[in-house]
């Protein structure tokens, strides 16, 4: 039978994941300094842009303490699918019968990334698509919410750069990362790829934090509030 909170809040988690339930009293409060906050850098790549029908096929995730960007914690994660849309091939060149052999199953994947980022606040750039995904993954294997907070490095961009302050008024694409870092004269790491995106974004997110600093931006409520 449904218990009452099923009904009112929805599914309850599998069993299988109160580990990952347990890691959320560690997450930030209002006054956490940005200095304290764990955060994760992430970028996906999938079969589409359908975050209930497509498929992760790749995971890049990178650990950001302050201004250090710990490439040294990189993960790059591969997950094998059966699924595959031959137009989205094209731009990021996965292949279904490519390196087969460094690919994992879904779930896995899941779990090595929340092993990693279970207690930190994710940052991606157009994040929402990427926290989706996730959360429809997520729920096929028994876990229905997930806790970590999430910034997007292009409302945080709005903020902190005035060149950006009125994004309707942009040209479309401007907003793309090799866009944003031209204008910005920073590095930019290979494109389409999980792992090179978010290793840019990473770049970019040390960027607006610092931008954001100089803006009197301190502490995880600030943060929060210039991402809205």
């Amino acid at each position: 039978m449904i218990s009452k909170i099923q009904q009112l809040f929805g599914k309850e988690n599998s069993p299988d994941w109160n580990w990952y339930s347990a890691l959320k009293p560690s997450l930030p409060v209002s006054k956490t300094p940005i200095d304290k906050i764990p955060f994760v850098v992430m970028d996906i790549e999938s079969t589409g842009l359908n975050p209930k029908e497509d498929k992760i096929l790749s995971i890049g995730a990178i650990p950001c303490f302050g201004k250090q960007i710990r490439t040294d914690l990189a993960l790059e994660i591969k997950i094998r699918q059966e699924f595959y849309r031959s137009e989205t091939i094209a731009i990021h060149e996965i292949l279904p019968s490519r390196e087969k052999e460094n690919k994992i199953e879904e779930k896995q994947g899941l779990i090595r990334f929340l092993k990693m980022a279970g207690n930190a606040v994710w940052v991606g750039h157009f994040s929402a698509f990427d926290f989706q995904i996730i959360k429809e993954t997520a729920s096929r294997h028994g876990l229905y919410s997930l806790h970590n907070p999430v910034l997007d490095t292009s409302k945080l961009l709005v903020r902190a750069d005035p060149d950006y302050r009125n994004p309707d008024e942009l040209k479309k694409g401007e907003l793309t990362l090799s866009a944003i870092f031209k204008k910005l004269n920073l590095p930019i790491e290979e494109e389409h790829t999980a792992i090179g995106d978010a290793l840019s974004t990473s770049f970019l997110f040390v960027y607006l934090i610092s931008e954001l600093r100089k803006r009197g931006i301190k502490n995880w409520k600030d943060l929060r509030r210039s991402c809205i």
